[in-house]
């Protein structure tokens, strides 16, 4: 029996040499790469997260684990949302954590949701024991309910909350103060998003985590060194993963955030801010905060911290230099305003738009021109000088609901650069325009698709009737061979359009890259039908884009182009005559009815 015991000493030496505080926490990260993966606590898109979801998973996670995880309500928003409080360990070094401070910055939610999840559920790993003996953890994932629920940065009373540290003028600031003064923590984590278009200084990357060590003074102390240290510790743990994109934050001249307050207040204060990624952004953001956070507090409840060196901070790029989502370079414009070709780059961002059903779309609109030569972008397409024009927009009477959400159907006209289509309504016995949209919202569609509503030749009573409910329900427009002055002064009350059936907007293209024509098939078609925002490369307007290369044999340049991008809202649905999978077209609205056009 000797030899089992041997081995039971040895797999115990081992486990402890593992998370024993050795400066290469290797082992550690690999384990929490893989314990990630695992069912995450939050699964849902991070822009959907709301308080239930939040409140049900605290619940849930306390409920499985009760000796583990204590929470607590601690206060209550400005409209009656409780704040809760998540405790973790027994040791005497306190960390306190917030996230969600601004309601539009989910992903700190998610990642301590991870985190605590992970800690009581892997009790028996050793660095969780280390953890659990050596540190007390306490949590406010979503700070800001109220803006959470509406996506908005500030509070129910319009203020931010992370600059009210000193005023306490909101009752989410009060609660985090009154949380603060009761534990007096010797680190605090501000768990924030950041700007997901910031790069690092002369680096050119993409800045997936920045760093902010406040510093209350300009003079350096013991808090503020702690804190570049515990700062070290993630960026030696992520630079396998992160490399060259972890940045540090800008120390702003007027400081008043909480952080900033902490650190006056005699805690050393970590703010981390979740940055952007190429793919499949939060989940990989979420992994990296994950490994960590998870990582920083074995170090702190050890003391292994203290080895770090902080000049590993000082020495991170400093963030704050733009990027763009999309960036088009060399790129020969023709804007669709008639005016002559121009040389340009094209930065393209993405917004997040709700629609009337609360669905959210990445809508893509352009940002900037000109020289962006310097700029980085998270991708990037060399339009090679070939010719970039405003995606085309027609008119299609034949176009049913069925048939644009056929694509292959669908694919002749996106093959062709149509990235707006208004197909048609015939006015008789019931009006169905809104259902049909709606039907073509739900199933999802690659171009912009709008309807209008077109007036049979018989006209009476009945005819006005339908028109007005087909107006009411969304018609871009009303289409009629007979021009009955009634029906014009309708569409006059609804500030909406009135077409003679003889109008040319067909979705015929021939190759001709005048201005003029160029001119005809976008921003003066979108005139006509009140589009807003399209049919020009202009900044502010949506991508709808189509890039053009020259033909090119054996060194031999052609007169001739070929079409080889056609972007809809900023995202690539045919790319050299290949229509990608998505659903990034809009059903719109008329933009005189909203101000704007409005996804349905």
């Amino acid at each position: 029996m000797w030899f089992v015991q041997l081995a039971g000493m040895l797999l115990f030496l081992v486990a402890n040499w593992v998370f024993s505080g050795e400066r290469d926490f290797a082992r550690l990260n690999e384990f929490l790469f893989r314990a990630f993966d695992r069912p995450q606590t939050i699964t849902k898109p991070l822009c959907t997260l709301r308080y239930q979801d939040v409140v049900q998973r605290i619940k849930a996670i306390h409920k499985k684990y009760p000796m583990r995880l204590q929470i607590e309500s601690v206060g209550k928003s400005v409209l009656g949302r409780k704040l809760w409080v998540m405790k973790f360990g027994r040791g005497k070094k306190h960390i306190f954590l917030w996230s969600q401070i601004h309601g539009n910055e989910p992903t700190g939610t998610a990642v301590l949701l991870d985190v605590f999840d992970l800690l009581v559920r892997e009790k028996e790993q050793p660095f969780v024991t280390e953890i659990w003996n050596g540190a007390t953890i306490w949590a406010i994932p979503m700070l800001n309910p109220d803006g959470a629920e509406k996506r908005e940065q500030r509070n129910a009373q319009g203020l931010d909350i992370d600059l009210d540290a000193f005023d306490l003028q909101t009752s989410e600031g009060r609660v985090l103060k009154a949380v603060y003064e009761r534990f007096r923590p010797c680190f605090v984590f501000d768990l924030c998003d950041g700007d997901q278009r910031h790069t690092g200084e002369n680096t050119g990357q993409l800045a997936a985590l920045t760093l902010k060590v406040p510093a209350f003074d300009s003079k350096e102390d013991s808090l503020q060194l702690q804190g570049k240290k515990v700062a070290a510790i993630i960026c030696d743990v992520l630079k396998r993963y992160l490399d060259t994109h972890i940045a540090r934050g800008h120390q702003g001249s007027i400081r008043r955030t909480f952080a900033d307050a902490m650190q006056n207040w005699g805690t050393s204060a970590i703010v981390i801010e979740s940055g952007s990624w190429k793919r499949d952004r939060d989940t990989f953001i979420r992994r990296m905060n994950f490994i960590g956070l998870l990582t920083v507090f074995y170090s702190i409840a050890t003391g292994e911290y203290q080895t770090a060196n902080p000049e590993v901070y000082d020495t991170l790029p400093k963030s704050g230099y733009r990027s763009f989502d999309l960036l088009i370079q060399h790129a020969n414009i023709i804007d669709g305003t008639g005016i002559a070709p121009f040389l340009a780059d094209i930065g393209i961002n993405f917004e997040e738009i709700s629609d009337t059903f609360g669905q959210w779309h990445s809508v893509g609109k352009i940002a900037d021109m000109g020289d962006l030569t310097k700029l980085a972008a998270k991708d990037t397409i060399d339009a090679a000088y070939g010719i970039v024009t405003p995606g085309f927009i027609a008119v299609v009477p034949q176009l049913t609901v069925a048939s644009v959400l056929d694509t292959s159907q669908i694919g002749t006209f996106l093959r062709e650069g149509f990235t707006t289509l208004i197909g048609s309504c015939l006015l008789k016995g019931i009006v169905t325009l809104r259902q049909d949209l709606q039907e073509v919202w739900w199933n999802g569609i690659l171009p912009n698709f709008g309807l209008l509503a077109e007036v049979p030749d018989e006209s009476d009573q009945e005819i006005f009737d339908l028109a007005l409910q087909a107006l009411l329900q969304g018609a871009v427009a009303l289409q009629d061979s007979s021009l009955n002055p009634q029906l014009y002064t309708m569409t006059q009350w609804f500030k909406r359009l009135y077409l003679s059936s003889s109008v040319g907007l067909d979705a015929k293209w021939n190759g001709d890259f005048s201005t003029h024509n160029v001119r005809s098939m976008t921003w003066k078609r979108a005139r006509k039908l009140g589009l807003l925002h399209r049919g020009k490369v202009k900044l502010g307007f949506n991508a709808d884009l189509l890039i053009f290369q020259r033909l090119v044999s054996e060194q031999h340049w052609y007169e001739e182009y070929d079409l080889r991008y056609v972007l809809v809202n900023g995202h690539k649905v045919v790319v050299n005559g290949k229509i990608l999978p998505g659903d990034y077209g809009m059903v719109l609205f008329p933009s005189e009815l909203f101000g704007e056009e409005h996804p349905y």
